[in-house]
């Protein structure tokens, strides 16, 4: 595969990321129903569209590194789950699940128009969140069983883009045989003839 037909991500999964941001709320209380009505705030303006329910676990608090997933319902039908992360008791940051079933139909259309063929498997891992320098690797599969990875990298704003294919499991085959057959400094045959010469004298 020529890895710079799929160095930039394609429009139809960009379409569905939200830059990941730091946004203030002022907490009067800590609870549940409190975390939920600031992602509701914070999803509906990041994504421009009405949200029907947002749920989050009833222990979560908003403290500083208190870490949770939400579920995130939209009027239109669409489920996300989005992470919140508590800088302090004011400040949280908060990034989106990707639906993996999104990603690899992306990937499937960008490999069929780049490389002419359809895999006969494209998987991804089942949680992909977009945050800024996360990284995760899709695996596809062609007719002939071989298999390849390709990475998502997202980069310091959470833009995401594809990386160079390669074949799956080929950074755990360093091959290290040369460096490891020093047979030849292990011959010190040469080193040892002066034996031959110092023994000549007798003559």
């Amino acid at each position: 595969m020529n890895a710079g037909k799929l160095t930039r991500i394609s429009a139809s999964l960009a379409a569905l990321l939200v830059i990941s941001s730091t946004v203030s709320c002022k907490a009067k209380e800590s609870g549940a129903k409190e975390n939920a009505d600031a992602l509701q705030n914070f999803v509906e303006r990041a994504r421009l569209k009405m949200a029907k329910s947002v749920t989050c676990p009833p222990n979560s608090k908003q403290k500083k590194g208190a870490k949770f997933d939400c579920k995130v319902v939209f009027n239109d039908g669409e489920v996300q789950t989005w992470q919140m992360e508590w800088i302090d008791e004011s400040l949280f940051k908060a990034s989106a699940y990707l639906h993996p079933k999104l990603v690899e139909k992306d990937l499937r259309q960008r490999i069929k128009k780049a490389f002419k063929f359809d895999p006969k498997q494209v998987t991804c891992p089942k949680k992909i969140r977009q945050a800024a320098g996360a990284s995760y690797t899709c695996v596809v599969t062609d007719s002939n069983g071989e298999k390849i990875e390709i990475p998502l990298e997202f980069d310091k704003k959470g833009t995401p883009n594809w990386g160079r294919p390669r074949k799956a499991g080929g950074a755990k085959t360093p091959t290290p045989t040369k460096t490891a057959t020093p047979t030849k400094t292990a011959t010190p045959t040469k080193t040892a003839t002066p034996a031959n010469k110092a023994a000549t004298p007798k003559k």
